[in-house]
């Protein structure tokens, strides 16, 4: 394609993007587990942040579990039961990798809507 061939076209193409991260072809990061991340941060509960996702329970924890094993590191931190309940809090590398996650995908979205 010359750079000619968008001259007389009333329509220009627009950049759209979608930001996963994978380790040695495995999901280990993209919106959808970031959101379900800092939910459990939020809410401090797995139960809680995968409710307010409409995500059954155990679902959530499978996401959670099939990063940590591609990972190599734990994400989550449960503490469970007692007369207050039980209570999930993210992991340092948990917090690491949402944060570097964040950065990415700001960086993506600042392309996002320019013309092409």
């Amino acid at each position: 394609m010359s750079s000619d061939d968008f001259s007389g076209n009333t329509k220009i193409p627009v950049i759209r993007a979608k930001v996963w991260v994978e380790l040695d072809n495995r999901l280990i990061m993209s919106d959808y587990l970031a959101t379900l991340l800092k939910n459990i941060e939020r809410t401090q509960s797995l139960k809680s942040a995968a409710s307010s996702m409409k995500l059954p329970y155990r679902t959530a924890l499978k996401k959670i579990n099939e990063i940590e094993a591609a990972v190599e590191s734990p994400l989550v931190k449960s503490v469970s039961g007692g007369s207050t309940g039980g209570s999930s809090k993210l992991t340092p590398y948990a917090k690491e990798l949402i944060k570097k996650f964040d950065a990415v995908q700001q960086r993506i979205t600042d392309l996002e809507g320019q013309k092409l």
